[in-house]
């Protein structure tokens, strides 16, 4: 017998073995890699559908955070037209403290005028004010439910005296807001600018009634102006 050529028929079995087997691996591998791309196909799908469901649901409490705050806002300033109203005020506005995290301003953030007397608004010329540079007023507000100045010359704040002189006030009740904790959040300045009123006790029991009504709803001040501090 001659030589077998065992390299021969190794490698004829090999061709062989690869030309069976070798379609079939890859097909296995196109499946499984196209298995692979339909299940990261399907987690992008789902990825994105509670993608913009979440920015639904974002722009739903963007637009009920909208109009709860509008309620709010038309709420206070029903409660000041009102007030105004009852006790025949010139101008009535809300003082509050802010930011509400790290307190070092003061700002108007409502105010109404009587419109059958000339009264300028004050609003947007009372803004970030310095607490540390009103705190003698301050420290009054907090601390007594109601001040009261009947006559401009009963003024001895240094600060509130030029203040109410620039503003033309005769006469000026303030009221103090405070939360369920009875924490200082504003202070309602009640202020009569053309004549002085003869009834401070109904100013003072229709403030306290209004007061309440608004601290129970006023929110923290809020302001587009940016400052550096």
């Amino acid at each position: 017998m001659g030589n077998i050529d065992w390299l021969g028929i190794i490698g004829a079995a090999s061709g062989l073995i690869t030309a069976l087997f070798v379609p079939i691996i890859l097909s296995r591998m196109k499946r499984k890699e196209s298995a692979h791309e339909h299940h990261l196909d399907r987690l992008d799908k789902e990825f994105d559908k509670k993608l913009h469901a979440l920015h639904e649901e974002e722009l739903m409490l963007e637009k009920e955070r909208q109009i709860r705050m509008s309620y709010i806002f038309s709420k206070i300033y029903s409660y000041l037209w009102e007030l105004l109203y009852n006790i025949d005020a010139d101008r009535i506005s809300i003082v509050q403290p802010h930011p509400e995290d790290d307190r070092k301003f003061i700002s108007i953030s409502y105010e109404v005028l009587n419109p059958a007397r000339d009264v300028s608004s004050q609003k947007f010329n009372f803004q970030y004010y310095k607490m540390s540079e009103w705190a003698s007023m301050i420290k009054k507000w907090i601390e007594n439910r109601f001040i009261v100045y009947k006559k401009l010359e009963e003024i001895s704040d240094y600060r509130l005296f030029p203040e109410a002189s620039r503003r033309a006030i005769k006469s000026v009740v303030f009221v103090r807001l405070t939360n369920n904790a009875d924490y200082w959040i504003g202070t309602l300045a009640i202020e009569y600018t053309h004549s002085t009123p003869k009834d401070f006790t109904k100013i003072k029991d229709e403030g306290a009634k209004i007061g309440v009504l608004i601290s129970d709803i006023l929110p923290a001040y809020q302001s587009d102006k940016k400052i550096n501090n």
